[in-house]
């Protein structure tokens, strides 16, 4: 085993993240080339300064804009706004991976929902089925 200093251990960390800039990630495919990376950010949609993902990816990606990580998500759907620990953004190439993820959260969900007494939100989860067979993940 190797030990290192906290100095060492801390270049490592931010050269990691791409916190020192020393990898020119730029644009749309910086923040491919940082999600492959760091796998997931988590989604928190409160916008105080700005969304915690859009801060994390700020810092690590230039040119960063909202527009990217929204065409990622909502136009290309290389990446998927879900559940890993919490709710989180990651790549689509990961969804299988995380399915025992979601196994787990399915367990809770109907006690969830009845705790909030909004059950009838199940009934809607046939009609979206439907509607998305219908119509594809792209339709309006």
């Amino acid at each position: 085993m190797r030990y290192c200093s906290k100095e060492e251990a801390r270049h490592i960390l931010c050269r990691y993240h791409n916190l020192d800039g020393a990898e020119p990630l730029c644009g749309k495919e910086g923040v491919e080339a940082i999600m492959q990376r760091i796998h997931s950010i988590q989604y928190d949609p409160l916008n105080v300064v700005a969304r915690n993902a859009d801060l994390v990816l700020q810092a690590r990606v230039d040119d960063y804009s909202e527009s990217v990580l929204y065409d990622l998500l909502y136009e290309e759907h290389k990446f998927i706004d879900g559940y890993d620990k919490e709710m989180c953004i990651y790549s689509a190439n990961d969804f299988t991976r995380l399915r025992y993820v979601r196994a787990e959260y399915a367990k809770y969900a109907v006690p969830v929902l009845r705790h909030r007494n909004r059950l009838g939100a199940l009934d809607l989860l046939d009609d979206v089925r439907d509607f998305v067979e219908a119509h594809g993940r792209d339709a309006s």
